[in-house]
């Protein structure tokens, strides 16, 4: 990721771990806002709601790395594209599966 950074591809660079930073960012910014100890141990990650929601862990194991390969194409595309635009528009699409995925795993199965 950092190498893509220095070597201008920013966006590839943030599309890559994008679930995990929205996650890890989303989770922590709700715990701030509830004036939660957010450096103590929780269970509030989106992954750790799902299985609470009526996930399988093989059902949210199957989710995570089928969006992974999703990013993994978009930040490939990103790169390819040498266009700016190509690569905010494959940042807006890995934003918008990674936001479909958490809420998601926040709603539970219906």
């Amino acid at each position: 990721m950092l190498a893509l950074a220095g070597e201008g591809h920013v966006a590839a660079a943030l599309i890559l771990p994008l679930y995990y930073l929205a996650d890890t960012t989303v989770t922590l910014a709700l715990r701030i806002a509830r004036g939660e100890r957010f450096w103590k141990a929780h269970r509030t990650h989106f992954y750790q709601r799902a299985t609470d929601n009526g996930f399988t862990v093989p059902e949210i194991v199957a989710r995570v790395c089928l969006l992974n390969l999703a990013l993994a194409t978009l930040a490939l595309v990103a790169v390819a594209a040498q266009n700016v635009l190509a690569s905010l528009a494959a940042l807006a699409g890995g934003i918008a599966l990674v936001a479909w995925l958490l809420a998601t795993f926040a709603r539970g199965r219906r």
